[in-house]
């Protein structure tokens, strides 16, 4: 339901073969298993983004305790038709999903929307926890989000991007808790669904060149090989 979700749009270009280019190559069945699995996977930022509309949209019609049942209806709806169609659900979406479920049912039991206004903040600190913990044991957070889509990339590169993010994180948890502390549910909610979201698509935005420049920069080197 949140938008610290990682968005990992990449562009296809369509581009017309060489002449001498072997029907073959273009047969499905010569694509890299990554790619096929990249192409299989549901989306973990839609997945969490028809929660976070249904909220936004009942919350502006009726009220927050309202707006919390429905995204909760809504994340177990596009999980089990991530299963049905696709047979898995991302992780991250799972914990999102998970996580949104226990805050949600303690606002609702408890009828205190504290909980609910948290739960960005231990979402993208569980995050944070995962992108930098996670090097210790040598997992790579950006490396699992992103890798199907860019395999040349360096560990280097992932190291990097693993700190940056966590950082990220860290920042706009601590955003997170000072605006809900501080402000009216009116505004929180508008910062939650746009304010995040937007901060979330604009960083991973300025991460782009450095890893179009390192998986380019590895592409001539495998060339030159």
């Amino acid at each position: 339901m949140c938008g610290e979700k990682h968005l990992r749009g990449m562009t296809e270009q369509a581009t017309t073969p060489p002449e001498n280019e072997s029907p073959e190559s273009e047969s499905p069945e010569n694509e890299s298993p990554a790619k096929k699995s990249a192409e299989k996977k549901p989306s973990s930022g839609l997945l969490d983004l028809i929660p976070l509309v249904v909220f936004f949209a009942v919350y502006a019609l009726v009220g927050i305790m309202e707006a919390t049942g429905a995204a909760m209806l809504a994340t177990v709806i596009v999980v089990i038709f991530a299963l049905v169609k696709h047979g898995t659900v991302p992780k991250m979406a799972l914990l999102s999903g998970g996580l949104l479920m226990v805050f949600g049912g303690l606002t609702l039991y408890l009828n205190d929307e504290t909980f609910i206004k948290m739960k960005p903040t231990i979402v993208l600190g569980l995050f944070a926890l995962l992108a930098i913990g996670g090097r210790l044991i040598g997992w790579s957070l950006s490396k699992t989000l992103m890798g199907s889509q860019m395999q040349n990339v360096s560990e280097t590169i992932w190291r990097t991007l693993d700190l940056r993010f966590g950082l990220f994180y860290v920042a706009l948890a601590v955003t997170n808790e000072a605006v809900w502390r501080t402000v009216s549910t009116d505004i929180w909610v508008n910062f939650k669904v746009f304010g995040i979201t937007a901060l979330t698509i604009g960083f991973v935005l300025t991460q782009m060149p450095m890893l179009k420049k390192a998986e380019e920069g590895a592409d001539a080197a495998n060339a030159a090989d």
